[in-house]
Order: structure tokens, then sequence, then C-alpha cells
């Protein structure tokens, strides 16, 4: 949770792809400074004397310390301490943050009640996040019936009043037609909002939006600049499509350089996408260092979750012997894989190892499936090879090949 977002918004789950919690630093009182502006154990100390004597900021501000381990070690049950002592008293943020405890359980016994209790407190008093709370829970059906009409007035409260998550949220609302008509030029004008006050998650939804043309005019150099904002705030998910555009010259001029680092960055945080990518680069030699080595590296972890283009490339590497050890049937393996899968290369390249007999048993029946597998998802060299192989094969044998073609059925990957 970063530093300068004390506040969390409620995480529903599908179908309104919500983000994290609405942010709203308190401003304190008697010269308290937020967490984010103080931090250190000596600050939190200070804070003690203050919130003994009753001071709601101070409470306030320790029981965050207590709860994101600001100089002090994380308690949750001392944050709910001091949150109940100034939420007591009024303080709307610590009402929110004890609603937020009681919700996820955390320092107390969870319940949706208690946490629908003081967010409605701090909502009474206009607290932006915690009517932006209310409304989740309402969409959510949580301590009490579902409600989007509900659910979508508080949202759209707490968005009015500037609140970038609540923005963020209620474009989500449009864009899918949750609570609301789906519109998805006003659900690009609130991600618009919300990404100019720097909401990562609005800045890839408006990103994606620059992209696909979804509420607005497609834009690719918009979005390859929302994409690079939201990577720069730490967003894997925008860093790998940073990286896209930048190896693809999508939005921006072809940038072999951005492309690994950005690729790098979406790696690590275990994207198998752009672990694929970045194997491939390396492969391809565009890289700043290229390395066979790290190829394989890179294309093993991806292949092991299950991504298809990795498990293929990772079956030719096997299969030619580069860098791996030359192994025919762990070639087979991967690249049956990603066959499986859907992957249309993988359908080819498995059909001829079947039909040689490269790495598995000579079959021309399942050549000839997986030949006609491949040349109904449009692969013209798949269609070659079969029309090729069925001059060359009994009539039975044509029959069980397209009776296997005709029930396959890809099964999921990642």
């Amino acid at each position: 949770m970063p530093r300068t977002t004390p506040f969390r918004l409620l995480r529903p789950a599908a179908p309104v792809a919500l983000l994290a919690l609405a942010a709203c630093a308190s401003s304190g009182a008697g010269g308290w400074l937020p967490v984010s502006e103080a931090g250190s154990a000596t600050s939190a100390v200070n804070w003690v004397p203050q919130a003994r004597k009753g001071d709601p900021s101070a409470q306030f501000l320790l029981g965050l310390a207590y709860e994101q381990g600001d100089g002090v070690a994380v308690d949750p049950e001392r944050a709910a301490l001091w949150y109940r002592q100034a939420a007591d008293q009024g303080h709307a943020p610590a009402q929110t943050n004890l609603g937020l405890l009681y919700y996820e359980g955390l320092g107390v016994e969870q319940s949706f009640d208690q946490a629908r209790l003081w967010f409605r407190r701090a909502a009474e008093q206009g607290f932006a996040p915690a009517r932006c709370n209310l409304g989740v829970m309402a969409l959510l059906g949580e301590s009490g019936p579902r409600d989007l009409e509900q659910a979508h007035e508080l949202i759209a409260y707490a968005a009015e009043q500037g609140d970038a998550k609540a923005q963020r949220l209620l474009g989500s609302m449009h864009d899918e037609g949750v609570g609301v008509r789906q519109d998805q030029s006003v659900a690009a004008r609130w991600f618009t909002l919300a990404a100019e006050q720097g909401d990562v998650d609005a800045q890839l939804r408006l990103a994606r939006a620059h992209s696909e043309g979804r509420g607005l005019p497609a834009d690719e150099e918009a979005a390859f600049r929302w994409f690079s904002r939201a990577a720069d705030a730490g967003s894997p998910e925008a860093a790998l499509e940073a990286g896209r555009m930048a190896y693809l010259g999508q939005g921006t001029d072809p940038d072999d350089a951005a492309a690994e680092h950005w690729f790098t960055v979406a790696a690590e945080a275990d994207l198998t996408t752009a672990q694929t990518y970045l194997g491939l680069m390396h492969l391809a030699g565009r890289t700043a260092s290229p390395d066979d080595g790290a190829a394989a590296a890179w294309l093993e972890l991806a292949a092991a979750s299950g991504q298809p283009v990795a498990q293929y490339n990772l079956g030719l590497m096997c299969l030619q012997g580069r860098f791996l050890e030359r192994d025919e049937q762990l070639a087979a393996r991967w690249i049956g894989s990603a066959a499986d899968i859907g992957l249309v290369e993988a359908q080819t390249k498995l059909g001829s190892m079947y039909e040689l007999g490269r790495g598995v048993e000579q079959d021309p029946i399942a050549a000839y499936g997986w030949y006609t597998v491949a040349t109904h998802a449009g692969d013209a060299d798949a269609a070659e090879r079969r029309d090729s192989l069925r001059a060359r094969i009994a009539a039975d044998q044509i029959i069980d090949g397209e009776y296997f073609a005709s029930n396959w059925r890809p099964r999921a990957g990642r």
C-alpha cells in the first residue's frame, strides 16, 4: 500500500474491476502530519503522549503506524484500539480505517455489520472514502441486500468530491454497465479524471481505452503514454503493455532497450507473457546482451506456468539442441502441450513430428489429425502438409484423423 494512500477501497470481485482503496490523507489537528510525511520511529513515539491525552488525530496516526508498521512493529490489534478511540470522537478517517479492519478481520473479529456501521458514521460526515466503501458493500450485497442503485449513488458522490479511486470505480461501473447504463465514453471521462490524479489502475484502464478505442478515439501514442506512466508507478501489467508497444513500435518508435526494460519489470512480477517476450528477445539477439541461457531460463519459467508460446519455443530449443541438450522427446512434450492449448504453429509442428516420428512414435493418423486441426485454424502450411499426407495414407486413417480433429477441444492455458 503506497505511503501516500492510507485508506483502501474494498476490492469486490467480478464483474467490476475495482481497485485498491480510496486515498484521503488526514490533515490532522494540532500540527500532526500524515504518516507518509512523518514515517519514523521517533515520530511514532512522539504521537503517544498526545494520543493518550485524547487527541483524535494523534490516535488516528498512531493506529495507522501500527497498521502499516511505520516506525513500529505491525500490530492490527493495537491499530484497532487507537482507531476506535479516535473513531469514538467522530474522527472520520479513523472510523473508515476501523471499518476496514472489521471488513478484513484484522485485529478484530470480522464483521461486515460493524464495517458498515463505521463506514456509515464516516459517510454521514461527507467523508468520500467511506461513502465509496459503503457503495462497494451495496454493490456486493454485504451486510444487506445487493443494491446497485445505492452503490452507484454512493460511489458517484465520492467521485464528484474528487476521490480518484471512486472516480476509477465509477468509470468501471459505466464501462461494464453495472448499476448504470453502459456508456464507455462516460467511463473514459472518469478514468481520465482519476488517471490525472495519479491513480495507477485508472491509468491502466485509460491506456487500454485509448488502445482499443473504447469510449474515445483509438490513439496508440496516448495509449503508450498512459501505459508508461502506470508502469513508472509500479504496474506490472502496464509494464508488459509498454514493453510490447516499444518492441513493436506501436505509439512510439521501436526501442528494444525500452522493451527489454519493461519486459524485465513485468517478468520479475511473474507475468508469463513478459517472460516469454524476454526469452524471445534473447533468442532474436534484441537484448543488450543476448544470451541463450537467459532465453531458456525465461521460457522455462513461462512454460511451466502454461504459456503456450513459451512452451513451443522451448520445445524448439530442445529439438535443435540450442543451449539445451538435444531432446526430441522433451521437445514433443512441450510442443504437444502448446498444441493442446491451441497454438496453431505448435499444432502444425506436432503434426510433422508425428509424421516423421521425431520424439514420438510415428503415427500418420495423429499427424493427419493435428494438420487438420491447424488447417481449421487457418494455417496454410498445415493444409499443404495435410493434403500431401492424405495422398500417402489409407482411407480409414484419413477418417480416423478427421474424427480426431472434429472432436478436438483446446485445454486451458495462460
